[in-house]
């Protein structure tokens, strides 16, 4: 293994350390604060979040359950473990798993920063990539909801951080650690969410490069990196088809559907590419990546530039998101973007690399990175207004080409306040807003009626029965379409009843109704408008007869959210008298 004076002096740090450490705790501090701010006020919402929180409170209690009634199964452990730690570490609060995120997200920063910082061996370099993630909106978003995805991340950072270490060591055992290391960031990566075993290919050819190219090691020794960085994610994928994960079990069965003809497999990858840069990112961010990655393949071809660790890493951070949506495409027509979040820091790296390479002097580095830096950042917040994050039919044709302009700069703005709930007037926050209003007035012997039956019902989806609200204390009245409303009333000692179309669904023809006490039945058929006794089901139908009902009673409405608010457009509620 050789490497030149002069190549390792171009790797020093350039400017003040101290000056340099205190900018990066500024970014770290700042980018952490913007991911806490709020949090607290925004409560249980969407969709997939809820069941998460939901899962978490039921491992909480001893049961380490990864589906709910007939809902989806979630075989990601390491995730519902995360989640379960929030919640008896901050208590079961709807905010608790939220917290834990932001605060993993901005340990991100750092550990972005950190790749940066082993891979270039520059402050400048460093500081940029960490403060574009610090200001990526799709990490933004990811941080502050109860989603898999910047755990994942983090993981991934962890796996990449540990094979950097394993490629600069040169002791056997401390490259086997480190290389260990790196599968089992994997591991982990692959059991909060499934599709990341596909990274430990691009991991373990890495390995296998450092091991034939730089140290020129026999065929035999030279498999012993990849095959301990190979270890844990074999493990992982073990874990995963013994429990029947649904991820897993949608590659098995389209494993068969891998496109035959190279043109469809090209445009497949080609247009996943695209999806996953400009969905992440912005159109002008993917194009400065991509160019960047040229760049740095030029600057990797010539030795006096970059020592030979530094090009392993070079093809390392350019070469695994390529091989890693290579691999996704022969499974998978179209990609969903918040799924690559955990690529993301590897082009933050190649993208503010690149351009310090290219240049001798540092104040010309300098104004370089900031310029892309400010380029970068603010594209992609003129590109958010799209949503594309959460939008999964965005992966299933070619991103339309788009600048940024001043129009979308405030659409993408007022898109990310709500999307990111830094603006709580949503439904994200709209369960937590009605049990702020009657939480002091709903118990076991005046208990909540939910309406109408096709509000949000789906098994471990049902915000209002979490344990961090009214928990068997809220009845769904899609649970006992077979008992009249004043039997209903008397048997469950229901004393309120609300009417929301908050987060409504389509009327169920099969559903698994809650028995309580965490139980739920078996999936069944059910016919909403013979069991009301209307001749076709529909929101308004149901809402008629259950205000005659309550207008029969002498009911009385509330109120109790503020005027012209959002839940108070959306919701009612009313107070049964004491004789019912």
């Amino acid at each position: 293994m050789t490497q030149s004076s002069g190549s390792r002096a171009n790797t020093l740090p350039v400017g003040s350390p101290r000056l340099a450490l205190l900018c990066f705790a500024t970014i770290a501090f700042v980018g952490g604060f913007v991911r806490f701010v709020g949090l607290t006020e925004v409560g249980i919402g969407g969709n997939d979040t809820i069941y998460y929180y939901t899962l978490a409170e039921y491992w909480s209690r001893g049961h380490f359950v990864f589906s709910i009634g007939d809902s989806v199964k979630v075989s990601r452990p390491v995730l519902l473990a995360f989640n379960t730690a929030a919640l008896q570490l901050l208590g079961h609060t709807d905010y608790a798993i939220k917290w834990a995120n932001a605060g993993i997200d901005t340990l991100n920063i750092v550990l972005v920063g950190l790749l940066a910082w082993l891979s270039s061996r520059r402050w400048l370099v460093t500081i940029a990539a960490a403060t574009v993630y610090a200001a990526t909106p799709m990490a933004l978003w990811a941080a502050r909801i109860e989603l898999p995805h910047v755990l994942s991340t983090t993981c991934v950072l962890l796996a990449a951080i540990s094979l950097c270490a394993s490629i600069e060591r040169n002791g056997v055992r401390s490259r086997s650690a480190w290389a260990f290391g790196a599968g089992l960031g994997i591991l982990l990566a692959t059991l909060t969410h499934e599709e990341l075993i596909l990274l430990a290919t691009p991991f373990c050819l890495t390995l296998l490069l450092d091991s034939v190219w730089i140290r020129q090691e026999a065929w035999l020794a030279s498999l012993l990196m990849p095959a301990l960085a190979a270890l844990a994610p074999l493990v992982g994928v073990v874990l995963l088809l013994s429990a029947g994960s649904a991820e897993v079990a949608d590659i098995s069965a389209s494993a068969g559907e891998a496109p035959t003809i190279l043109f469809t497999m090209l445009e497949r990858v080609g247009r996943n590419l695209t999806v996953a840069l400009v969905g992440s990112f912005s159109w002008v961010s993917a194009v400065l990546i991509l160019a960047a990655s040229a760049l740095l393949v030029i600057k990797t071809a010539q030795s006096d530039r970059l020592n030979l660790q530094q090009r392993i890493l070079a093809i390392f951070l350019i070469g695994t998101p390529l091989i890693a949506i290579a691999l996704y495409s022969l499974f998978f027509a179209s990609l969903f973007p918040r799924n690559v979040l955990p690529l993301v820091p590897l082009w933050l790296t190649v993208l503010c690399w690149a351009p310090a390479l290219a240049l001798q002097r540092p104040w010309t580095q300098g104004l370089t990175l900031a310029l892309v830096t400010l380029v970068t950042v603010g594209s992609n917040l003129s590109s958010y207004h799209d949503f594309k994050v959460a939008n999964r039919r965005f992966g299933h044709e070619f991103p339309q080409f788009e600048l940024p302009s001043p129009e979308n700069w405030e659409r993408s703005i007022y898109r990310l306040s709500i999307s990111a709930n830094y603006d709580t007037e949503t439904y994200w926050n709209h369960w937590r807003n009605i049990h702020t209003a009657l939480k002091d007035r709903v118990n076991e012997k005046n208990r909540l009626l939910v309406v109408p039956s096709t509000v949000f019902y789906a098994p471990g989806r049902r915000a209002l029965q979490t344990d961090a609200y009214f928990g068997d204390d809220a009845i769904y009245r899609l649970d006992h379409t077979g008992t009249g409303l004043a039997q209903l009333v008397r048997e469950k000692q229901i004393k309120f009843v609300i009417w929301t179309t908050g987060q409504l669904r389509r009327p169920p023809t099969m559903v698994s109704l809650y028995q309580y006490d965490h139980r739920w039945g078996t999936p069944e058929t059910i016919d909403l408008a013979a069991s009301f006794g209307i001749p076709a089901y529909s929101e308004q139908s149901e809402g008629n007869s259950v205000l005659r009902f309550l207008q029969r009673v002498g009911a009385k409405q509330l109120r109790v959210f503020e005027a012209g608010s959002w839940d108070q457009g959306r919701a009612r509620v009313f107070e049964l008298p004491d004789s019912q």
